[in-house]
């Protein structure tokens, strides 16, 4: 006991998502049954407020004649080939009632990302096994709190069960006298009053517990310090985390500078393979930077992002290779390219002013 307080004092950090990972590929998950409870209510409910009329008239129809004349289904097949096939027949008619229920169960368990498949869960564990083991889980704290929900939440059920009750032996003297046509809708109203009321109490007591699972698995998976450490020591090292690292950063330094496109006075090609976009900051002075540079796939966006710009393009296939070999991104060019993108800058100034004079000719 003291033992288990120490170790809970100890972990009392939030869990990392390797953590949580890890957690549920063992199958531990966050899962409220009594959600699913609740979602299987509320898929009945639909259900019958929808299709219940249908397959209770279709059910109904089915055994019209069986209810008429029963002395002569039990004469006619003493080995009940009748009445199994007249079985068969209302459950496929009520069958559409019960594809909702389980269609709310496997909602609720998407929802709960609950669909799990842990080999660990399935072999046998000897400790399960041992007296001392199940007695200490049974009736330690975690124990005596789960049965003292489970007396609750059986409270709570047996109390709207009574309130069912009641007002059913209250209505069933008027339901005896109905005709049998009109017994199967008061019957679907009856239900649905039924169904209602058990969907609210699943629905609340649902509600209670699902934040509580899932505070409790929170409470399970917290780590200690030295688990923190451990684990960013792993994660640092792992060949896979690294290269993914490497792979987020480039794709967010490709995002930032195409967005640094439309603001560059040039940008020079290869004009298929490489492509280097250039600004000059004249107010500041110094050499132009590279705001954007790439080859294949990247040098193409480059062009189309600077062509629906308005950015000049000129090609000088040395000069933007020795360029993209040798300037980082928001580096100033050396000193061996000043001539060839002086060049280009006048080029660049010369076709905006062209542009200028064509729209004003216009």
């Amino acid at each position: 006991m003291a033992d288990e307080q120490q170790d809970e004092q100890e972990k009392s950090q939030e869990a990392t998502p390797q953590k949580l990972q890890k957690a549920r590929e063992k199958g531990d998950v966050p899962v409220s049954t009594e959600t699913h409870t609740a979602a299987a209510y509320m898929g009945l409910l639909v259900s019958l407020l929808f299709v219940g009329g249908v397959s209770v008239d279709s059910a109904g129809a089915r055994l019209k004649s069986f209810l008429a004349r029963p002395e002569t289904y039990l004469q006619e097949s003493l080995s009940g080939e009748l009445i199994f096939a007249a079985a068969i027949s209302v459950g496929l008619a009520m069958l559409p009632i019960l594809l909702f229920p389980a269609l709310g169960v496997i909602i609720s368990l998407f929802a709960q990302q609950a669909f799990v498949f842990a080999p660990s869960k399935i072999g046998l564990k000897w400790n399960k096994l041992s007296i001392a083991s199940n007695a200490k889980q049974k009736y330690g704290p975690k124990g005596m709190a789960e049965f003292a929900r489970s007396v609750l939440k059986l409270t709570f059920v047996l109390s709207v069960a009574g309130v069912v009750a009641l007002g059913f032996f209250e209505d069933l003297p008027g339901l005896a006298k109905l005709e049998p046509a009109l017994l199967g809708g008061a019957l679907l109203d009856q239900a649905l009053g039924l169904i209602t009321l058990f969907f609210l109490s699943a629905a609340i007591i649902g509600g209670i517990d699902l934040p509580w699972r899932r505070f409790e698995h929170a409470k399970r998976n917290r780590m200690s310090f030295d688990e923190l450490k451990r684990e960013n020591k792993e994660t640092e090292g792992d060949p896979y985390m690294k290269s993914a690292r490497r792979e987020r950063a480039r794709a967010i330094a490709q995002q930032q500078q195409m967005l640094e496109v439309p603001k560059a006075d040039v940008v020079l090609v290869n004009p298929t393979h490489y492509a280097v976009a250039l600004k000059w900051d004249q107010e500041r002075g110094g050499a132009p930077v590279v705001v954007a540079k790439g080859v294949d796939e990247v040098a193409r966006r480059i062009r189309e992002i600077a062509a629906e710009a308005g950015v000049p393009i000129k090609r000088d296939p040395p000069v933007t290779r020795s360029i993209y070999e040798l300037v980082d991104l928001g580096e100033e060019i050396r000193r061996e390219h000043y001539a060839a993108v002086a060049t280009a800058i006048h080029f660049a100034e010369d076709m905006r002013r062209k542009a200028r004079q064509f729209k004003w000719g216009e």
